[in-house]
């Protein structure tokens, strides 16, 4: 079925399969980072090779450490009564969402929440961040979206506690 295609290239690369649908130069950079990145994970899981292994770093290791971090940073929000979390907060449910968090500080607008943030040596972001049909939906879009915060397998858990300080300190 391939072969029916004309495919929308650059002049020198080949006309036949695979090369056909080469539209330029390969992304090496990507290649060696995505080489890096399986070997990475394939480093967290363990047994039945490369494959088996990077699925087991996700089910064994990344899944609960992330599930751990959401839980203690939402038992920490809950005691800071300024702020207003989006999504799924309940501790008991963080294997139904990432560790990622949508926040707003009181009235504060989440670019100046980011800021303070910032000063403070924690970095998030604010806006939309590309999730423009939730904002306007929760009808946070007019008035600057929300702060996200995020965590992953490679945070520690007193670096979610460091947040949670700095977010208190801002409320």
């Amino acid at each position: 079925m391939l072969s029916t295609l004309r495919p929308y290239k650059v002049r020198p690369a080949e006309d036949a399969l695979p090369f056909a649908f080469e539209t330029g130069t390969q992304n090496h950079e990507g290649f060696a980072g995505w080489i890096a990145a399986v070997a990475y994970l394939a480093e967290l899981g363990e047994g039945g090779g490369r494959r088996a292994a990077v699925a087991n770093a996700f089910e064994r290791a990344i899944v609960p450490y992330e599930a751990a971090l959401s839980e203690r940073f939402l038992e920490g929000i809950h005691a800071i009564d300024t702020i207003r979390l989006y999504g799924i907060a309940e501790t008991d449910r963080v294997l139904e969402r990432t560790p990622t968090f949508a926040i707003r500080v009181g009235e504060q607008h989440p670019a100046e929440t980011a800021k303070a943030l910032a000063e403070r040596g924690v970095f998030v972001w604010d806006g939309n961040y590309y999730a423009l049909e939730i904002m306007e939906r929760l009808g946070l879009q007019d008035s600057g979206g929300a702060v996200r915060i995020g965590f992953c397998h490679y945070n520690t858990p007193d670096e979610v506690d460091r947040v949670l300080e700095e977010l208190s300190a801002l409320a």
